[in-house]
């Protein structure tokens, strides 16, 4: 669609002129595909934009609504006072049955709670006029009331709506008004690192007409940046995980065991969790050094948890009968006779090949000097 517009700017300046085109897309606005404009000129002019926009490329084709005083443009119903003024309301399709979620649905409560303060803050947005919002607040209620939502909890829901409403939104008013309605005014930006420079320059200019015209340099003025949401965001997005210890009476792992998030550096190397994992982990591939050297290091892999796996390791390291193991001999002979543990890969499949695999990934990767 962007590129699509870029089209038909410049078929717009064939035909009309390149004065009028910038007029057109001075009132021209869009949603992903749908586009609202505000029209200044002719009919006959307005009919040959329409048959423009069809005959730009076959695959494109718009159905128009044209409308002098009041038309629907998503869920909004933008209206043409008699004073020239544009006011807004809420617009609900002919099919919208207002089903919301039931409150004695299977849902968790939290869910439950908060779609009275959602449904408040869509109006308290959309619904210009003060009374038109209070009517559509009372429709709201009755609504949610059939869908047998308490009353208590719909009420403390559109008051806290109205009173963030009252807190963000600008009037015309005077500063004393203002001042009163909250101590601290927050104004938030939404800016693209791509076009900082821009933005700073609007955001300078902008804050000093802002101060002068609503506020008189009030101190209580915080300005917020916000970056708009994005693909790249929602995509990098990763859980973190952490190595904690299990903290249960008695456990001999958690005062070796090494705590950690989202990832460890070991000889330079980073290792990214793939779960969270404590004492009790079952299945999973760990690291131990030595604590005397500190040097001396081993990884081992086990399917039961890791506190029974220690336990063995403590056994032949304390036991000369059973400790026959590079790591058992050394840790023996070191002054300390004890190690450090963390577990470094958590195995949602308990196959013992793929386990085996995954532990000799890590000792070579690690070039571990207590393994065979």
């Amino acid at each position: 669609m962007g590129y699509f517009e870029i089209i038909l700017r410049k078929e717009c300046i064939k035909i009309f002129g390149e004065n009028i085109t910038i007029e057109i897309f001075k009132f021209y606005w869009r949603y992903l595909d749908d586009i609202f404009i505000l029209w200044k000129k002719s009919w006959g002019a307005l009919e040959i934009f329409i048959n423009l926009i069809n005959n730009i490329h076959p695959k494109f084709k718009f159905t128009s609504n044209i409308e002098q005083n009041c038309i629907h443009f998503l869920d909004i119903s933008i209206q043409l006072q008699s004073n020239n003024i544009i006011s807004t309301d809420i617009y609900y399709k002919p099919t919208d049955s207002k089903q919301y979620l039931h409150f004695f649905s299977n849902h968790p409560r939290h869910i439950k709670r908060n779609i009275p303060y959602n449904l408040a803050n869509r109006i308290n947005r959309l619904v210009s006029d003060d009374s038109n919002r209070e009517i559509r607040l009372k429709e709201l209620k009755d609504v949610l009331l059939d869908l047998k939502y308490p009353s208590q909890l719909i009420d403390d829901a559109i008051l806290k709506s109205n009173n963030i409403h009252n807190t963000i939104n600008f009037h015309h008013t005077n500063n004393d008004t203002i001042k009163n309605k909250c101590d601290t005014n927050y104004f938030t930006f939404t800016y693209s690192k791509s076009n900082l420079e821009h933005f700073s320059n609007f955001h300078n200019s902008f804050l000093s007409v802002l101060y002068s015209t609503f506020f008189n340099n009030y101190s209580n003025f915080n300005r917020c940046l916000r970056q708009p949401p994005n693909i790249l965001r929602f995509l990098s997005q990763q859980n973190i995980y952490t190595i904690k210890k299990c903290n249960i009476s008695r456990c001999e792992v958690c005062p070796c065991l090494i705590e950690a998030r989202e990832f460890i550096n070991i000889k330079g190397r980073f290792i990214c969790f793939n779960g969270s994992m404590t004492c009790t982990t079952k299945n999973v591939v760990y690291y131990l050094v030595c604590r005397g050297c500190n040097t001396a290091d081993y990884v081992g892999e086990t399917s039961t948890t890791l506190r029974k796996r220690m336990t063995l390791h403590r056994q032949h390291i304390r036991d000369k009968k059973y400790g026959f193991m590079k790591a058992s001999l050394h840790i023996r002979s070191c002054a300390n006779s004890n190690f450090f543990i963390i577990p470094i890969f958590k195995l949602n499949n308990e196959s013992k090949w793929i386990r085996r695999q995954m532990e000799e990934f890590f000792r070579y990767n690690l070039n571990t000097n207590l393994n065979k």
